[in-house]
């Protein structure tokens, strides 16, 4: 009796092992069951209605994908699903991770690394130096300083004095 009873425990715990090894993780970031916010997040199978179900699950059989649409622990669908479909999810999602990973970083272009900004004016603090800044300026006041000496001749010569 001990015997049979081993043998249907020790028959039991592979099959149900085996029953469950047919579920798929599409990817690591989603794991293999996909929640509505997954499916948002990664834009996974827009074409299955999300409002009815709880949340999808992959499984692979005999070379096959099918995707099964839960709703309170019972499955409602079930849909078939080529290779092509899986390889295209899964690149979208590392895609989708690689574009989050970005948007997080600090935006280190921003003017207000460059340039102390002061909140609430219109006063910038600039600390850019070179010697073509340096270069540039110098060229910017000759030539501000020439204006200025030819509207004073301009001025005089109006008011009658002669140089």
């Amino acid at each position: 009796m001990k015997t049979i009873l081993f043998l249907l425990l020790s028959l039991y715990f592979p099959l149900n092992t085996i029953a469950q090894a047919n579920i798929y993780c599409l990817h690591n970031s989603v794991g293999d069951t996909i929640c509505f916010n997954e499916r948002e997040r990664y834009v996974l199978f827009t074409d299955i209605e999300m409002d009815s179900a709880d949340f999808l699950l992959i499984k692979f059989n005999n070379e096959s994908y099918y995707l099964e649409v839960h709703r309170k622990n019972k499955i409602i669908d079930a849909v078939d699903l080529t290779e092509e479909t899986i390889h295209k999810s899964k690149n979208r999602i590392d895609r989708l991770n690689q574009f989050f990973a970005i948007k997080n970083k600090p935006d280190t272009l921003l003017l207000t690394n460059v340039l102390n900004v002061k909140s609430d004016s219109l006063s910038l603090n600039l600390k850019l130096d070179s010697d073509d800044f340096r270069k540039q300026i110098r060229i910017d006041e000759a030539i501000n300083f020439h204006r200025r000496m030819a509207q004073e001749m301009e001025e005089n010569i109006k008011k009658g004095h002669v140089y």
